[in-house]
């Protein structure tokens, strides 16, 4: 295997198309680039890279090809042996092969169960039984790792492959015994896009659950599926079986060569597409399990209406529907409860607060980020805990000072989102950053607001943000000290107080105004280093709890000993991020109390 792997990186030039073809062939991911997966992620075509039924499906077309050749030679083979049998004897061999090459991935093992179940069921007389080949290997797989069920990719794959076999009975009928070769062909290709489309029907809640993000491209599965299937993959394979052979390496050589080419031609149509903006994808609310269900039993009884005709679809489907809109119309419908939350989000080594009034505005106080500029936080931790049953709405995104684990992070809120305001402390986030943030801002038409000490915020009835730091009179110090200092008040009681990374200086601006800095919660500064340890400010704010925003084994070692030991003294308690996850805190405007306080990690 390893000396495949490396005839293929030989015969290949470094780029997009060598890192496909191995990931095609091998599974092996490694020579791909993140901007090369993304494209792949954005035109909806991710499926095509992990191996699976698709691929298998594949192969095995490869030997009713194979069948089909043979029966052109030798018609007669047909009287003794029929074809589905003859496709199999020919396929089997196959499909064991790509399973080694492939490294008996998860995935393909999965497919190979279906399809070896299939062949049982062929071999008795029962191949139109696809579903009882579907449960036999789900039996077999579970009995053999039972927390298979929590893995993402087995919940792709059995959903999928569920969701093709009930919703083409329904849909692709209308599909077959065309006769002409127009329609024949017509048929080749929309038989992909209805496939990619019934797929994507079955996942759709999945995804949304998984990813908060769906990409509506399905229609590049038209060209990018049969080119991979009929085109790219036999090359490849037969590229292998020639690297092998006694003189005719250069030939194999060859053609990986043009497998490798043909996929760079693709990928370059994909950068192209991007480059256009055509491959931009939607941010959706994230469905919890019960509205997955929920959804799953809508399909099952429109399924069941359709075949059976019967009203038992009628008490599925209203079942359905209750568990689909239930929850999310009580998360999401303003209740008659005054309450308000400040929610500290697990972004790791950084800080982003998210503010939920009483009628269901948010606002985003930073968005953390990663010191990797190719990694996108904000996409793959910020926006699923924002969306988790909301959708993806944020009145005024506020930008305490310009770090970049306090700004990168919300790039993908502020393209992606509805966004009606950006507020900062007047100084603008330098080189790349500041030009992609200028860029967001300007393509989106959000509004801008420069905001200083007396500054005020409204948030709701008689419930307000107030700016205490930075004041325009002060000296200008480093980024760290001038940031935005935001008390959050109902009818002048103080309930938060966001100090963002202010250290020794800044805090000591901040007292010198003698301003009330009374909160039921602070959020510990710059993520409580020690040079943000402050008994002074812990006395003036007077807490009933304070929060830490920092990440798991950060290398700064944040929170410092010392600044807990200064609260806990205070009789302060200090919850971590780093440890508890996201935390959340809601207020009961009523009775102006603490009403609850939960730590969770990632829904």
């Amino acid at each position: 295997r390893q000396s495949l792997r490396t005839s293929v990186l030989e015969a290949t030039h470094p780029g997009p198309g060598q890192g496909l073809l191995l990931a095609l062939l091998m599974g092996d991911q490694s020579q791909l680039s993140y901007q090369t997966l993304d494209l792949v992620r954005r035109a909806s075509l991710a499926h095509s890279l992990a191996l699976s039924g698709l691929h298998l499906g594949f192969v095995i077309s490869l030997g009713w090809a194979a069948a089909w050749t043979l029966g052109r030679l030798w018609p007669k083979i047909f009287l003794l042996f029929p074809r589905p049998m003859i496709s199999v004897a020919l396929g089997l061999p196959l499909v064991l092969a790509y399973l080694w090459l492939g490294q008996g991935r998860d995935s393909l093992l999965r497919a190979a169960l279906m399809f070896f179940f299939w062949v049982v069921l062929l071999l008795s007389g029962r191949s139109k039984a696809l579903l009882d080949g579907i449960f036999f290997a789900l039996l077999i797989f579970l009995l053999w790792d039972p927390l298979a069920v929590f893995s993402l990719g087995w919940q792709l794959s059995m959903v999928a492959v569920t969701g093709i076999l009930l919703l083409w009975s329904v849909v692709g009928t209308g599909f077959s015994h065309r006769r002409s070769i127009s329609k024949k062909i017509l048929f080749f290709l929309g038989s992909f896009l209805l496939l990619s489309l019934i797929a994507n029907t079955a996942l759709l809640p999945l995804i949304m659950h998984n990813f908060g993000q769906i990409s509506p491209h399905l229609y590049l599965n038209v060209l990018w599926l049969p080119v991979l299937g009929f085109c790219v993959l036999p090359l490849g394979l037969m590229g292998m079986v020639l690297s092998l052979c006694p003189g005719a390496g250069a030939l194999g050589d060859s053609t990986l060569y043009l497998a490798a080419r043909i996929l760079d031609i693709l990928s370059h149509l994909l950068a192209w597409l991007n480059s256009q903006g055509w491959l931009e994808v939607i941010v959706t609310p994230r469905p919890g399990w019960l509205e997955c269900l929920g959804y799953w039993l809508l399909l099952g009884a429109l399924v069941y209406r359709v075949k059976c005709k019967g009203m038992k679809s009628v008490a599925v489907a209203a079942l359905g529907g209750v568990m689909l809109l239930g929850p999310w119309l009580s998360a999401n419908v303003p209740w008659p409860h005054n309450t308000f939350q400040v929610r500290v989000l697990d972004v790791g080594q950084g800080q982003a607060v998210c503010l939920q009034g009483p009628k269901g505005g948010r606002t985003l106080i930073d968005g953390g980020g990663s010191w990797n500029p190719d990694f996108d936080l904000g996409r793959f931790a910020l926006s699923p805990a924002l969306t988790y049953r909301s959708w993806p709405q944020v009145e005024t995104v506020v930008l305490s000072h310009p770090d970049f684990d306090h700004l990168r992070g919300l790039f993908f809120i502020l393209k992606h989102y509805d966004v009606e305001r950006f507020v900062y402390n007047g100084q603008w986030p330098t080189g790349q950053d500041g030009r992609t943030l200028r860029q967001i801002i300007k393509d989106r038409d959000i509004q801008v607001q420069v905001v200083g000490a007396g500054d005020r915020l409204q948030l709701g009835s008689r419930l307000w943000m107030e700016v205490l730091h930075p004041s325009e009179h002060i000296e200008k110090k480093k980024d760290n000290d001038m940031s935005l200092v935001l008390r959050i008040c109902h009818q002048g009681q103080g309930l938060a107080l966001l100090p963002g990374d202010l250290e020794a200086e800044g805090i000591a601006a901040l007292l010198e105004t003698g301003k009330d800095l009374r909160s039921d919660l602070m959020v510990v500064p710059h993520h409580g280093s020690r040079g943000s340890l402050s008994p002074a400010l812990y006395e003036r704010v007077d807490p009933e709890l304070a929060i830490v925003s920092s990440g798991f084994l950060n290398i700064f070692r944040f929170p410092h000993r010392q600044v807990q030991k200064s609260l806990e003294q205070a009789g302060v308690p200090v919850y971590c991020t780093s440890r508890s996850g996201e935390v959340l805190v809601k207020w009961d405007l009523d009775s102006m109390e603490i009403r609850s306080l939960q730590t969770r990690l990632m829904d």
